[in-house]
């Protein structure tokens, strides 16, 4: 095969592709966040789901660029963890889950305080410092993917719409803890947050139209 400057030009191209040279897109597991609190889990479970599909956009390639073989073999997948994020957007946004986090600990009985107290400190303190990274890392991966030109425009939209939805849902995770100790907010109830989640919904419709 004979070497072009263009086929060294996509070959780096590739290299520097966030989603066909890194495992998941480059996001970690659970966006990195822990299970202290419920509200976190939400959280967890949401940037899981995000990263997974990110991982499937670059699975099953072959090295060819073989986005439909991708899409055969990893769309199952890709509606699953989109149903998981949907999900998620639901039952999440209850007030129950801050609820859990805005009681008194006054109100727990004295044997409880002390645990309570743990899981709430530790939800914040996890929040706080896993958010600014998670929005950092798929910031930076975003503007990484929007430079992959030769990806199918509808592929495309499902890798964009994937690192916003985490970018924002680290942000809005940030903004709702920021008053504690006072009352947080619920992340989930973010209106950003919700309207990027829905677009996610939709750009991966459109990968299985006329299915």
């Amino acid at each position: 095969m004979r070497v072009t400057a263009s086929s060294i030009a996509k070959q780096a191209d590739r290299t520097n592709c966030p989603i066909r040279s890194q495992i998941y897109g480059g996001i970690p597991g659970g966006g990195g966040y822990g299970p202290n609190k419920e509200l976190e889990i939400g959280a967890q479970i949401a940037a899981e789901a995000a990263h997974c599909i990110l991982g499937s956009l670059g699975n099953n390639l072959h090295g060819n660029d073989d986005w439909d073989n991708m899409i055969s073999v990893e769309g199952q997948h890709i509606k699953e963890e989109m149903g998981i994020i949907n999900h998620v957007m639901e039952e999440y946004s209850k007030d129950l889950y801050t609820d859990q986090i805005n009681i008194s600990l006054e109100d727990y009985k004295p044997e409880y305080v002390e645990r309570a107290k743990k899981y709430i400190d530790g939800m914040i303190q996890s929040v706080r410092e896993n958010s600014p990274a998670l929005a950092s890392l798929a910031s930076a991966n975003n503007q990484a993917w929007a430079q992959q030109e030769d990806v199918p425009p509808a592929l495309h939209a499902v890798g964009t719409l994937c690192y916003s939805f985490l970018e924002v849902l680290a942000n809005s995770f940030l903004e709702a803890v920021s008053p504690f100790p006072d009352m947080i907010t619920n992340p989930f109830q973010n209106q950003t947050l919700i309207q990027t989640a829905a677009e996610l919904d939709q750009a991966v419709s459109m990968l299985f139209i006329g299915e």
